[in-house]
């Protein structure tokens, strides 16, 4: 089946530039799926091209077959594929640890013992960050209790509390 649509020859906005940004092309529906597929990506809704690159090189996501003409052409199984490395990485999960669970998705029949440690690690890496974070927050509690007043900047606690702790090293 054949069908006429009109695409971004960039795959990037072309908001601006005129019709001639637009080419008209003919293709199979199949193709046309594949296409579509790339457009979400193109518009915000997935990582950027190069993201995409970089999870195909690392592994975490297939390559796809190519076209005759070159062109990648995404499945709905890549868009799965990155939509789990994604979410997975919204989780603050490294690319080694997306690798372990996706061995898990293709051997379902496996022991998970080792998904849970992976979680369980995550979890323990979460609390250490919530306390540095809290650290964090003390440390600029007290620095701005420093100042409280409309000062000039050479009389303002807050400044003074910074460049004394620059020049005696305390402040890293």
């Amino acid at each position: 089946m054949l069908v006429f649509v009109s695409l971004l020859v960039s795959g990037k906005s072309t908001l601006g530039k005129g019709w001639g940004a637009l080419k008209r092309f003919s293709l199979d529906i199949n193709f046309l799926m594949s296409v579509a597929a790339i457009g979400a990506i193109a518009i915000g809704q997935w990582p950027e091209t190069g993201t995409i690159r970089y999870y195909e090189r690392q592994g975490v996501l297939h390559k796809p077959p190519r076209s005759e003409s070159g062109y990648r052409r995404y499945t709905e199984t890549h868009l799965a594929q990155l939509n789990f490395v994604r979410h997975c990485r919204a989780l603050g999960m490294t690319l080694s640890e997306i690798e372990v669970l996706q061995k898990f998705q293709e051997n379902p029949d496996g022991p998970c013992m080792e998904s849970n440690d992976l979680i369980d690690r995550q979890v323990a890496r979460i609390k250490q960050k919530i306390g540095q974070l809290h650290v964090l927050e003390e440390q600029l509690t007290m620095l701005r209790n420093c100042c409280d007043k409309n000062l000039q900047a050479r009389e303002c606690g807050i400044m003074k509390a910074l460049t004394s702790a620059a020049k005696t090293g305390k402040g890293e």
